[in-house]
């Protein structure tokens, strides 16, 4: 990129066009397209929604011990807690059943003419839950906090938001402002919509209990039980009109899947989330109704690239040759899932589909290993019920090693303690993640992620950054691909991810709940449950 093209940026409509190719929502809600817009216009033709009742749902526990109310933080039960942020509270911005981003507390986004100034301004007339106004204070509050605590609980928050200036905050008055960049960023819709990104209110801080845990949301939390039970109740003054429909919500942790699906059948809850594909044949036999999400999910096998033996190159390639993709989709999730190539955010435009499927190998796998010098050497893979296909996919991944001649450990970790004692931890495992556009995931893995994740953090993975900074200040959209194309080279050849499949996740409901569409974000519409109805 020359100086000139650096100085020269985006124009205002150059930014825009970057939001519409990436599916963006900048200045108003996104359109639709697609599947899951087809499947959210045809929600527009169910019943007419009916106010009242409480939704009790089962959604995927965890460990007590560990389990927060901190709205920025990336601890807490999972989903439990991430369900309470999108309940609780609000963003700037929120992803859309079709992966574009549509303001949520904003009202507009607008970038400089360089696209290293953003304006935003905020809806008028929103209120916290205790009746408080929304202004921007409480935004400049909640991004500051997030920022100054970068190496520590908000590493994750922080990551997402790497592109602002911690000092680069101007109120203009109650309801705008301005954020300077540290460099040019035109994703900023999908950056303010990252899941730990939760505006709190001015002052706020950890510990978080019932009593500080105010939001702008649809749902005031009113008990908690950590990594087991969360109850709510509807905010009256919630900022979308006329919602949220439902009085009430009684959210309960249930980690292992089966459970969940058995409390639906036997009529103990109304919904679950995260339905594993083999169950699917037993809740259609009992009447419940089923929503496929698109194939934007994925589980991968992560290893860490900065301990031995996966530090070594040939090692990681050997593991990403040792899955069967096609049989992986067929078995771990029942044919529900679309074949990986060991990259994210399949669905984006800057996706690189003219990188080679990566196809199973076990002789090229068994002569790298032999190269390293670990022919003999006996890898242990963990796996868990935690995250629904992970056996399944492991056993996969065990008939591939068997086939190459190599000893393979699988290592089941509980599904209550997996997130806490194994991610993280374990040098071969698994991890779990819903779909973003390509900018957002690549910071979530490589920036707020890096230490816990697969640890690339080599020349490998900073020359892929540098490209992926550089993509994303140019308006130039052959130079983008180009630019983002060759970091994802760089991931598929030297990164600790295996990727074998996008996954189609599934959650089920009775037929009384009304509502949920399928959502490229799981699970039961990226929890937007203020849309949601019972006859």
């Amino acid at each position: 990129m020359s100086n000139d093209e650096w100085q020269r940026g985006f124009t205002r409509r150059e930014v825009l066009a970057r939001g519409a190719a990436l599916g963006l929502a900048a200045g108003a809600a996104g359109a639709m397209s697609g599947p899951a817009g087809a499947a959210l216009r045809a929600a527009g033709a169910t019943p007419k929604p009916k106010l009242g009742g409480t939704l009790r749902v089962a959604l995927p526990g965890g460990s007590a011990s560990t389990d927060n109310l901190d709205p920025n933080s990336a601890g807490g039960s999972p989903e439990l807690f991430q369900s309470a942020r999108e309940l609780s509270f609000s963003k700037l911005t929120d992803i859309q059943p079709d992966g574009s981003y549509a303001l949520q507390l904003a009202e507009s986004l607008e970038p400089n003419a360089n696209a290293t100034v953003w304006q935003v301004k905020l809806k008028k007339g929103v209120e916290f839950q205790d009746g408080q106004p929304l202004t921007v204070d409480d935004v400049i509050w909640t991004f500051k906090k997030i920022l100054a605590g970068a190496n520590g609980a908000y590493g994750a928050a922080a990551g997402n938001i790497s592109m602002v200036d911690p000092t680069g905050f101007k109120k203009i008055d109650s309801h705008t402002m301005t954020v300077k960049l540290i460099r040019p960023w035109s994703d900023m819709a999908s950056a303010f919509g990252q899941r730990y990104l939760s505006i709190v209110k001015n002052g706020s801080q950890a510990p978080y209990t019932l009593q500080n845990f105010i939001g702008t949301g649809a749902f005031k939390l009113t008990s908690w039980t950590p990594g087991a039970h969360y109850t709510y109740k509807k905010n009256p003054n919630y900022f979308e009109s006329g919602k949220p429909y439902l009085n009430g919500l009684d959210i309960v942790g249930i980690p292992d899947p089966v459970a969940r699906v058995n409390a639906l059948v036997a009529g103990q809850v109304d919904a679950i989330a995260s339905v594993p594909a083999p169950q699917v044949a037993v809740l259609k036999g009992a009447g419940r109704n089923i929503i496929v999400n698109p194939g934007g999910s994925w589980d991968p096998l992560i290893m860490f690239t900065d301990t031995a033996p996966y530090n070594d190159p040939r090692v990681r390639k050997a593991m990403k040759l040792l899955i069967d993709r096609q049989q992986a989709v067929k078995s771990a999730v029942s044919g529900y899932g679309e074949i990986g190539n060991d990259l994210f955010a399949r669905h984006d435009p800057l996706y690189d589909s003219s990188i080679p499927q990566r196809q199973y190998d076990p002789e090229q796998a068994a002569s790298l290993l032999k190269a390293a010098g670990k022919s003999g050497q006996q890898f242990t893979l963990w796996t868990t019920d935690a995250i629904s296909d992970a056996q399944s996919l492991a056993l996969v991944f065990a008939q591939g090693a068997k086939k190459a001649g190599i000893k393979l450990n699988l290592q089941t970790a509980p599904a209550a303690t997996f997130w806490d004692t194994t991610w993280g931890v374990q040098p071969f495992t698994f991890s779990s993640w819903g779909y973003r556009p390509f900018y957002a995931q690549w910071l979530q893995s490589y920036v707020s992620y890096n230490a816990q994740e697969t640890r690339w953090h080599d020349s490998s993975q900073a020359r892929a950054s540098r490209m992926v900074y550089k993509a994303a200040a140019t308006s130039d959209t052959a130079k983008q691909r180009q630019l983002t194309a060759d970091a994802q080279q760089l991931m598929w050849d030297d990164g600790g991810y295996i990727i074998p499949y996008f996954i189609q996740t599934i959650d089920a409901t009775t037929s009384h709940v009304h509502g949920v569409v399928p959502h490229v974000f799981p699970f039961l519409s990226w929890y937007q449950m203020w849309n949601f109805w019972l006859d």
